[in-house]
C-alpha cells in the first residue's frame, strides 16, 4: 500500500460533499418544497444538487481504495480519472435528460454544463495519459462536482414562490 500526499485533501472533499447533501433538507424544509410542486427548471436544480456531490463523495475515496492494491501512483490516478469521467459523464447525460422533459436551461447551467464538457473530456485525457496533471486534475473534477451542488443549492434557495 502507498500513501498518497492528497488523502487530506480528499477527505475534506468527502466532508464538505457530506454538508452539501445534508443541507438538501434545508432547501426542502426551509423552502417549503415538500408542500409544493416543484417546477421542472426546480427538478433540473435538485438533481445538480444531489448528484454532483454524492459523485465527489464515492470519488474521493477511490484513489485510496486503488492505493490499497497498486503500487503504481500513476496508475491510481489514471484509473481515479477514469471513474470520475465516467460518473461526471453520467450526471452531465442526467441533467440534460431532466432539463429535455423541461425544456428549460439557465443561461448560468449552460456555462457551467460548458465547463463540466471541458472537465469530462480532461478527465478521460488523463485517464489516457494524454494529459501529465493526474492528481491535479481529479482534485478539480471533485471541486468542480461540489461547486455544480453548491451552485445549485444557491438556485433553489433563491427561487421566488
Amino acid at each position: 500500500m502507498i500513501e498518497l500526499a492528497s488523502s487530506g485533501t480528499l477527505m475534506t472533499i468527502a466532508q464538505l460533499s457530506l454538508a452539501i447533501i445534508g443541507f438538501t433538507g434545508v432547501v426542502l424544509v426551509f423552502g417549503r418544497r415538500v408542500e409544493s410542486q416543484w417546477t421542472g427548471y426546480e427538478r433540473a436544480q435538485f438533481y445538480a444538487m444531489v448528484v454532483t456531490p454524492l459523485t465527489a463523495l464515492f470519488c474521493s475515496f477511490i484513489p485510496g481504495l486503488l492505493a490499497l492494491e497498486i503500487s503504481s501512483e500513476q496508475t491510481i490516478w489514471r484509473l481515479s480519472n477514469l471513474f470520475l469521467g465516467t460518473l461526471h459523464l453520467i450526471n452531465f447525460i442526467g441533467f440534460f435528460l431532466v432539463v429535455k422533459k423541461t425544456g428549460t436551461i439557465s443561461s448560468i447551467h449552460k456555462i457551467t454544463a460548458f465547463i463540466g464538457f471541458l472537465f469530462i473530456v480532461s478527465q478521460f485525457l488523463a485517464a489516457a495519459l494524454v494529459l501529465p496533471w493526474l492528481e491535479m486534475i481529479f482534485i478539480l473534477g471533485l471541486l468542480q462536482q461540489l461547486a455544480i451542488g453548491i451552485q445549485n443549492f444557491v438556485l433553489l434557495l433563491s427561487v421566488k414562490d
